[in-house]
């Protein structure tokens, strides 16, 4: 009867992306990991040992109504859109 095999030691390193995905990978634990590994679900780099992911954005994003509404006050916008109308509807009957 052969004896039972011995498994190497192991030893496990999660990495972490910027979008916060976390992967986690064994080593033996004679070998030094990588302090990186490129993550399979956006391919961004992950970085070992990190367990709260730097955020990237931390305001949402603006929409191109509120950008505007930013610039222009509502009688600006309506006059502009008067002066719009008007335009194209020269275009469309000439």
């Amino acid at each position: 009867m052969t004896p039972p095999l011995e498994l190497a030691q192991r030893m496990e390193v999660s990495y972490f992306c910027e979008f916060g995905h976390q992967l986690t990978h064994m080593f033996a634990a004679d070998v030094e990991p990588p302090s990186t590994w490129d993550c399979p679900r956006c391919g961004r780099v992950s970085h070992q040992g990190r367990a709260q992911p730097t955020p990237t954005r931390t305001t949402p994003r603006k929409t191109h109504w509120e950008m505007v509404c930013e610039r222009r006050t509502t009688r600006e916008l309506a006059t502009m859109l008067k002066s719009r109308l008007k335009t194209l509807r020269a275009s469309v009957s000439s």
